[in-house]
């Protein structure tokens, strides 16, 4: 992706393993995890919100990118 051009290979791979560990299999989810990630510090990925939906997200019923949408809309609890 463009945005991620501006860091380093090796910081992407790290995301990206980051995101596998979590449960994020898809490569949409991966890569949104690790832009959201680099872009934002991370600090969407620490809310309640997100970890409440992550077995949803790993099995395949919501995507990331839609939560995480949500999540900056204000439509999640």
């Amino acid at each position: 992706m463009a945005n991620s051009k501006v860091f380093p290979p090796c910081v992407q791979q790290l995301m990206v393993i980051k995101a596998e560990r979590i449960g994020l299999e898809k490569p949409k989810d991966l890569k949104m995890y690790a832009l959201c990630n680099l872009k934002e510090g991370g600090n969407i990925f620490e809310s309640e919100a997100l970890r409440e939906q992550l077995s949803n997200i790993s099995q395949g019923k919501q995507s990331l990118s839609d939560l995480v949408i949500k999540i900056y809309s204000g439509n999640v609890k």
